[in-house]
């Protein structure tokens, strides 16, 4: 696993303004969560990662976790999303074999579940998760427990893992393959910032603009 495979970053906040980017940007009151993958605790210190130390002295560091499934990124990234093991949770690895499930990945092809297909982005989690009839996780996940009490979410990182604390797509997300809602995707463009090329396979009729 590579030392810095998955970085995602969320924000709750709670101020009803009519800008959900600018609702989390106003609130005082943030919870933030970064979660690196593949890299050992000994390996944040104030010499290699200035920046990354002085970040956990100010908030909290947990100097004990464990895996729950040895280097198999999305059975962990379903735990830290629900609070339960795999078991219950409901997804139990990266490439699973789901004869059955339809679907495209992110640049529009169509994907052979007749064979296990790596989960490599947002895509492949939506694909299997209307397969199994909104229940791919099997509970309740963190940001819907926020977001049914109002709470404004917003997830960024790795396609795939970071996309299952959203997979509803009730909060705002940007990663390397797509931007949610489209009225944030709008904003994003007309402040003039590049948006993911892949983005048309989830809003078809968007228009990148020339510059992009």
């Amino acid at each position: 696993m590579c030392l810095l495979c998955l970085t995602f970053l969320m924000i709750a906040a709670a101020l009803p303004v009519p800008s959900l980017a600018a609702s989390v940007m106003a609130s005082k009151d943030r919870v933030i969560i970064l979660i690196i993958d593949g890299i050992r605790p000994d390996m944040v210190n104030d010499q290699d990662t200035p920046n990354l130390a002085a970040f956990g002295k100010a908030g909290v560091v947990f100097t004990d976790s464990h895996a729950v499934y040895p280097t198999v990124t999305m059975m962990n990234s379903q735990a830290l999303a629900t609070g339960h093991y795999p078991d219950r949770a409901g997804l139990y690895g990266n490439i699973p074999w789901v004869p059955g499930a339809s679907g495209t990945d992110v640049k529009g092809r169509a994907l052979d579940y007749r064979q296990p297909v790596d989960i490599d982005s947002w895509i492949e989690v939506s694909n299997l998760d209307k397969h199994y009839g909104g229940k791919l996780l099997l509970v309740k996940h963190l940001f819907a427990a926020a977001q049914e009490k109002g709470l404004v979410t917003y997830t960024s990182g790795k396609s795939d893992p970071a996309f299952l604390f959203d997979l509803k797509m009730r909060g705002l997300i940007v990663d390397e393959n797509m931007i949610s809602p489209l009225s944030f995707a709008n904003e994003l463009k007309e402040a003039g910032f590049s948006l993911p090329a892949n983005i048309r396979t989830l809003w078809p009729d968007f228009q990148l603009s020339s510059t992009n």
